[in-house]
């Protein structure tokens, strides 16, 4: 599986609340989100429709900002560890973007080492 597709909504959208989006927006991408519907297509041959129950939309125009949103709690939490580096007087623990993230930790020598762990 994917990132995006393990987003849980029930831990999502308090996250959304947190945040103080206007709840005429939450409840658009509650909607979008909690009434979705899919089924497979192989060879021709259609499954029954199912609900999707967790996931953002791929190649939805909002989904790297709500998948950001998701994943900021365990960026916080990298922070307050202080496991990083100081680039200048700046901490840097780590660079995300959507589900891309570089984790970053000083290595043997002085210069800040870099991980990079794609689709976590």
């Amino acid at each position: 599986m994917k990132a995006f597709d393990r987003v849980d909504f029930c831990k999502h959208f308090p996250e959304l609340l947190k945040r103080k989006i206007p709840t005429i927006h939450l409840r658009l991408l509650l909607n979008m989100y909690t009434n979705s519907t899919a089924r497979i297509n192989w060879n021709g041959a259609f499954s029954q429709s199912f609900g999707i129950r967790n996931g953002v939309k791929q190649g939805g125009i909002l989904s790297p900002v709500l998948f950001c949103i998701y994943n900021d709690g365990l960026l916080v939490r990298l922070k307050q560890s202080k496991i990083g580096c100081l680039i200048g007087n700046t901490f840097v623990g780590a660079i995300a973007y959507a589900d891309d993230v570089t984790l970053l930790a000083v290595g043997s020598d002085p210069i800040c080492n870099a991980l990079y762990v794609p689709n976590l």
